[in-house]
């Protein structure tokens, strides 16, 4: 069965959003690691008040665009798998992928803009 062992992430401001989301595995013959790219999308705001008198900055959750990641596999030799969609697809399940969103929701600080998407 394959199970998480890790998630990291590097996304940084500026462009919070647009880091990498890696996900070391076990229980996996051949996928040691998954890196995710464009995964996440920002679930805040930012806008100039209708009479331009001040600029609001709403933070928010995570919105997670699964069907349109980049997505790379890393095997048990630190080697990447020139098959990028295989390890979403056939390892992924939804209680995986939930354990992934919670863990982003929990360990990546809110976005604010979304202009960088």
């Amino acid at each position: 069965m394959v199970k998480i062992k890790n998630i990291s992430y590097d996304g940084k401001y500026p462009n919070l959003c647009r880091g990498c989301l890696t996900i070391d595995l076990s229980g996996h013959d051949e996928i040691a690691a998954i890196e995710l790219d464009y995964l996440l999308t920002s679930g805040g705001e930012c806008y100039i008040t209708d009479n331009w008198s001040r600029e609001v900055i709403n933070k928010g959750k995570w919105n997670f665009d699964w069907n349109n990641v980049i997505v790379s596999c890393i095997d048990h030799n630190d080697q990447e798998i020139k098959a990028p969609r295989y390890g979403l697809f056939l390892i992924f399940d939804n209680k995986l992928k939930d354990e992934i969103e919670n863990w982003v929701q929990d360990n990546v600080p809110q976005g604010c803009c979304g202009g960088c998407n």
